[in-house]
């Protein structure tokens, strides 16, 4: 089965993080759910670099991430696929972005992003990130 390696941003702005929702998928299991903003790593780029790449490309925002700002790692298991997620906090000044990819984009208090219809994979990090003070 094939696993495929991601990172993952925690946008995070005068208490609040940016939640963002797929659009249609041939998997219906992760169509139109939220999800926290990134992509797969290229053959090549480390980690950091991927999710600044995806960061610029699907939202046009520049955001510095480092090694430090790992917050922290999952594998999960979906019928057809596997990934193995990296997820980073990371603070931005502003809340400015045009957004390419994404049915929806909503900025949201930590202690209320379980309410959203998460992607199985960031459901267990949702939690965390809801006691994100």
């Amino acid at each position: 089965m094939k696993q495929l390696e991601v990172v993952a941003g925690i946008l995070l702005h005068q208490g609040q993080v940016l939640c963002v929702q797929r659009g249609t998928n041939q998997h219906s299991y992760i169509a139109y759910k939220y999800e926290f903003p990134g992509g797969k790593i290229e053959p090549g780029e480390t980690p950091e670099a991927a999710l600044m790449r995806e960061l610029q490309e699907e939202l046009h925002k520049t955001v510095k991430v480092t090694p430090e700002q790992l917050f922290t790692e999952i594998t999960h298991q979906y019928e057809d696929f596997a990934v193995h997620v990296r997820f980073y906090l990371c603070p931005v000044a502003d809340r400015e972005l045009q957004d390419t990819e994404h049915v929806a984009i909503k900025w949201v208090a930590p202690s209320a992003i379980e309410q959203l219809d998460w992607v199985e994979a960031d459901r267990e990090i949702v939690k965390q990130v809801a006691q994100i003070k």
